[in-house]
């Protein structure tokens, strides 16, 4: 209430009219053990990002260019081209995985404004 943009939007909401929708995991996580038969997953299929990191919309588009390079480069039409593809993607994937992973340690041990906040607790490791 102390933001007077908030403040309006606040004072024009009407009582009772909010909806939980309920509480959703926004961790990190990713496919594991892919199953390459004729398909790639990218973006948040292939690894979905904490979004504290804000890390995720470049990740998604950086694994779309890395596959299409993979695939200019070694080509879809043979299954050694696709087998190629799929083994060097992954890779590529599970190098940036734990970088990332390294990173939000970093970032998180940082943080100690709310140290004894169940949230920074469960992240301080």
């Amino acid at each position: 209430r102390e933001v007077p943009e908030l403040a309006q939007l606040l004072d024009a909401m009407e009582p009772c009219t909010e909806i939980h929708c309920g509480v959703k995991a926004v961790n990190s996580s990713r496919l594991i053990d892919l199953d390459h038969n004729n398909w790639f997953a990218i973006g948040d299929a292939a690894m979905s990002l904490d979004p504290l990191s804000s890390q995720a919309l470049f990740q998604a588009m950086a694994s779309a260019m890395q596959l299409s390079e993979l695939i200019m480069k070694f080509g879809i039409d043979t299954e050694v081209g696709k087998t190629t593809i799929a083994f060097e993607f992954e890779q590529q994937l599970e190098r940036i995985w734990h970088q990332l992973e390294a990173e939000k340690l970093s970032y998180y041990a940082q943080e100690r404004r709310w140290c004894r906040s169940k949230f920074w607790e469960r992240r301080a490791a």
